[in-house]
This record gives structure tokens, C-alpha cells and sequence, in this order.
């Protein structure tokens, strides 16, 4: 007669503390999502430097370039066509359009699956990979200082953004 009392008590502790687990769980997600989405926010910021720092440093390699074949050829007047297609060939592998494109794609998609309500941890981290591979190529092509302190700037967040989606289910 005593454990029916007993098993309520037992029963309504246990109700008890498995809510304040759940409350505590979903406090401490909530807070886990608005620093994820402060740092998307940040990589979105920095993202959006980069196609001025790429114009500028296609121009800075046709100046270097120029000033290099001056230079070799000891002349004061240089083939400007070879110059223009040099620069050319060099603006197309310094460029970062496509990754940038790309990063903005996964950044979009990480916070719509932030969004959804269970199992996204391992999405979320797949998600967060591909976008550290774009700041990798991005920080590869670059040869603007800028650039580069921006490139590893958003691997800085990437990386912490990564370590927070470890938390997440």
C-alpha cells in the first residue's frame, strides 16, 4: 500500500527532472543558434569584401607584371596586348567568383537546416566542410594581403562554427 504513494513521488520527481533536463537542453540550443547565426553573419560580411579585394588584385598583378617584363626586356615600351592577355589568363585563376557563389550556397543552406527540428548535426557538419573548402581555395588563389587576412578570418569562424555544430544532434 505504501508504494503506490511512493511510485507517484518516485514518478512525478522523475517527470520533474526530466523536464528541467529538456528546458535546460533547449535554452542552452537556442543560444547555441544565435552564435552559429552571429557567425554566419560574420562570414557573410567578410564574404561580401571579397570581389573588390579580387578586382584589386587582378590590377596589382597586371602592375607587377608589367613592371617584371620592363624589367627583363630593359625597354620602356612593352607589348600592351601581351599584358592584357596575361592578366587575362591570370584574372581567371586568381578568381574566387565561383567559390564565392558556392560559399554563399552553403550558407543558405546551413541556416535553413538550422532550421529544422532534429537530426541536423551531421548535415550541419557536412555543410560546414564544404564551406571551410571554399575558404581553403579562396585563401589559395589569393594574393592581396587583404584577401588572405580575409580568407583566414572566415576559416577562424568556419572552425568555431564547426566546434559549436559538434554540440548539436
Amino acid at each position: 500500500e505504501a508504494e503506490g504513494p511512493l511510485r507517484e513521488r518516485v514518478q512525478t520527481a522523475a517527470e520533474s527532472a526530466a523536464a528541467k533536463v529538456v528546458a535546460a537542453r533547449e535554452l542552452e540550443g537556442g543560444l547555441l543558434q544565435a552564435d552559429i547565426l552571429q557567425k554566419t553573419k560574420e562570414i557573410r560580411q567578410q564574404v561580401a569584401l571579397l570581389p573588390e579585394l579580387e578586382k584589386r588584385s587582378v590590377e596589382l598583378y597586371r602592375q607587377r607584371l608589367k613592371e617584371r617584363l620592363a624589367d627583363l626586356l630593359q625597354a620602356e615600351n612593352i607589348d600592351e596586348s601581351r599584358i592584357i592577355m596575361e592578366t587575362a589568363l591570370m584574372a581567371d585563376k586568381l578568381s574566387v567568383d565561383e567559390e564565392i557563389v558556392r560559399l554563399q550556397g552553403h550558407l543558405v543552406h546551413f541556416q535553413e537546416a538550422l532550421q529544422e527540428e532534429t537530426g541536423i548535426g551531421k548535415k550541419l557538419d557536412f555543410i560546414v566542410q564544404e564551406m571551410n573548402r571554399e575558404a581553403n581555395t579562396i585563401a589559395s588563389k589569393s594574393v592581396d594581403m587583404e584577401m588572405k587576412t580575409i580568407a583566414i578570418n572566415l576559416k577562424n569562424s568556419i572552425e568555431k562554427i564547426r566546434e559549436q555544430v559538434q554540440n548539436i544532434e
